[in-house]
């Protein structure tokens, strides 16, 4: 399971636009289901990813997929908020949602594509 990736910076400021982040980010006509993941959120590849440190699970990457209502991301300071709710990469995070993989659902609609160069096993779709 993997999930990650999208939102953009400009000029140090937070900004709206996601073109050439390291975010993922869908138009938020899907929605995650009720799971929950933990991990360590960092930035691979020019992708966001979550390094699931479950026993089980040690070394996988998941690229966080983030629904475009109520995502920012500050360039500067290295920080995804995401409905109020702010992430430094390089923290432990737990995103509610769940995963798909290696195909994401037909039919998803990118505001900011994955990069070509992102590493995962799955993909992890962010809810609330």
């Amino acid at each position: 399971m993997l999930a990650l990736s999208a939102v953009l910076v400009a000029a140090g400021c937070d900004h709206d636009s996601y073109d050439g982040s390291p975010l993922a980010v869908h138009d938020g006509t899907w929605n995650g289901d009720d799971a929950a993941v933990e991990g360590r959120l960092v930035e691979e590849h020019g992708c966001v990813v979550l390094l699931v440190e479950y026993p089980e699970q040690d070394g996988s990457r998941l690229l966080p997929i983030f629904a475009e209502d109520g995502l920012r991301w500050n360039v500067l300071s290295q920080i995804v908020s995401v409905k109020g709710e702010d992430y430094k990469l390089g923290d432990r995070v737990r995103f509610g949602g769940s995963a798909w993989g290696p195909d994401l659902p037909s039919g998803t609609k990118w505001v900011n594509a994955p990069s070509s160069e992102c590493r995962y096993a799955a993909f992890w779709g962010v809810a609330d």
